[in-house]
């Protein structure tokens, strides 16, 4: 009994830190929520509720990211909402504002197109 309750407790340490370390790499500073866009700001609510149904925010910071340039970032939120079947069309306000919160919070890649 005591070896489980030690195990569950270790478990438990381990699923906090872990979840801590998490939150501290990708919780956004004062700072970056000042600095979006109003763009930026409408796409993060519509980024919550569709993109996350896939993926979580680690696909955006891993280090083999597949994603090199805003065009390549435009592409993939395209692809994704057809995917999903969101309904929004390539420059769309929603999509731009997707693809505008994106790209300031996590990629920072100079537009090179509208």
């Amino acid at each position: 009994m005591k070896m489980t309750a030690y195990f569950l407790g270790s478990l438990l340490f381990v699923i906090a830190y872990l979840a801590q370390a998490e939150n501290a790499t990708v919780s956004p500073t004062v700072s970056e929520i000042e600095n979006l866009t109003e763009t930026a700001k409408k796409g993060e609510p519509l980024h919550n509720a569709n993109c996350v149904a896939c993926h979580s925010h680690v696909v955006y910071i891993r280090e083999n990211r597949r994603l090199h340039n805003y065009d390549s970032l435009k592409i993939q939120v395209e692809r994704c909402t057809e995917t999903l079947g969101i309904g929004w069309w390539p420059d769309d306000e929603e999509m731009l504002a997707v693809i505008a919160y994106l790209n300031e919070k996590y990629y920072k890649f100079k537009k090179t197109s509208d």
